[in-house]
């Protein structure tokens, strides 16, 4: 009985940890190219923590000014996203090239699922930020027929990732 509890827990563990090395090597690979580039400041993600079947021993997400001294740049850290971004690149993208607005192009997309029973997600790389071709009254929405050609209609939240333009959502929001 307790394999039941353990083997899944254990996947989900090992899962986690994985990703969470991924994306402190993302972040370290972001922080040393603005020092290379003689950046005043490094903008990273913060830490997507996948899902594990029990809350247990955890990373310490506190973001002090000591982070700064330790790599010698100024640290800005982004709000904790809603996809796991240390797999979501992993693929090849799909390219679009497609004009949405005002000299604005969807230059690929990146579909891929987080983990099983998680809903899929749609990442969308922007020629130039699309906030800044519209009105802040205005929202932006994408529709999509999956296949079996029900028809979703989606808000894409914009998703702060360092260094690329993308804007993500979740297929069914």
């Amino acid at each position: 009985m307790a394999f039941l509890y353990f083997i899944p827990s254990y996947i989900l563990y090992y899962s986690s940890i994985k990703s969470i090395s991924k994306q402190t090597e993302i972040r370290e690979e972001i922080i040393d190219r603005a020092k290379h580039n003689k950046q005043d400041q490094a903008i990273i993600p913060d830490y997507y923590f996948p899902p594990v079947l029990h809350a247990g021993p955890s990373l310490d997400t506190f973001n002090s000014e000591a982070m700064s001294r330790y790599y010698g740049i100024d640290l800005k850290i982004t709000a904790p996203g809603f996809f796991d971004y240390s797999r979501a690149f992993n693929f090849k993208p799909l390219n679009i090239n497609a004009k949405i607005c005002n000299n604005v192009y969807i230059k690929s997309l990146w579909i891929y699922k987080q983990q099983m029973g998680i809903k899929t997600f749609v990442i969308f790389e922007f020629n130039k930020n699309p906030a800044d071709s519209l009105d802040e009254n205005t929202a932006m929405f994408i529709s999509f027929k999956n296949k079996g050609w029900k028809n979703y209609k989606c808000r894409c939240r914009q998703e702060d990732i360092p260094n690329r333009r993308k804007m993500a959502f979740r297929a069914g929001d």
